[in-house]
């Protein structure tokens, strides 16, 4: 599931942008992808696993030293850190997501940058499937209940978010995480804002005739 061990990569969260996460792979091919396994970052997040690999980052299950709380560590590619437009959406995501506080919005927690200068977010861990994993598996239909449920679920998130002036601008299936409540129902967490727009601010990284978002 993009960040997470399901859809996707089979359940635990943590998206990758608009890039498609792939699974770590067979055992015997783990150790040369698993490159951070295993190492230490900030002092605080040990990084257990790799969770997926995508064209703009990779994404790992990790625990905090002190406390053992498992969270979800995405970096973002050495390559592409270069690059100064993806750098600033990857810290506008850190800063966006961050800023919101709601149990439909994923949690970011902390933004850094590793010893060797990858900059990384670190986010709740969830797990689950994202929206359009979900749809695949009920042949694109769901229980209209269920599925007014989930919409309202977004929306409630999405409220949150323009209250504080930000516009997501890519909202699609992928970027809908369904997780569970304690009591097993659904809970919707909204994903990567990092092509979200603040009202009012005249910079939104995009140019004229630029496409902004996923084209469908």
């Amino acid at each position: 599931c993009r960040h997470a061990r399901g859809g996707t990569t089979g359940g635990l969260w943590p998206a990758l942008g608009n890039s498609t996460m792939s699974p770590p792979g067979p055992e015997g091919s783990r150790a040369s992808r698993d490159t951070r396994a295993g190492s230490v970052i900030a002092d605080k997040y040990r990084l257990l696993r790799q969770l997926g690999k995508g064209g703009m980052g990779e994404v790992y299950e990790a625990e905090h030293t002190f406390i053992g709380r498992r969270l979800a560590v995405k970096f973002l590619l050495p390559a592409l850190a270069e690059d100064q437009q993806m750098m600033t959406r990857f810290q506008r995501e850190a800063q966006t997501a961050g800023a919101l506080q709601n149990e439909h919005i994923v949690a970011v927690t902390d933004f850094g940058y590793a010893d060797d200068g990858a900059p990384y977010i670190v986010m709740e861990l969830l797990e689950g499937e994202d929206l359009r994993s979900l749809l695949r598996r009920s042949g694109d239909k769901l229980p209209i209940k269920r599925a007014v449920d989930l919409v309202i679920q977004a929306a409630a998130g999405l409220h949150v978010a323009h209250a504080r002036g930000i516009v997501h601008r890519d909202l699609k299936p992928e970027n809908l995480f369904i997780t569970k409540h304690s009591d097993r129902s659904d809970l919707v967490k909204i994903l990567d804002f990092g092509i979200a727009k603040l009202r009012g601010h005249g910079t939104t990284q995009s140019q004229t005739g630029a496409v902004i978002g996923t084209v469908l």
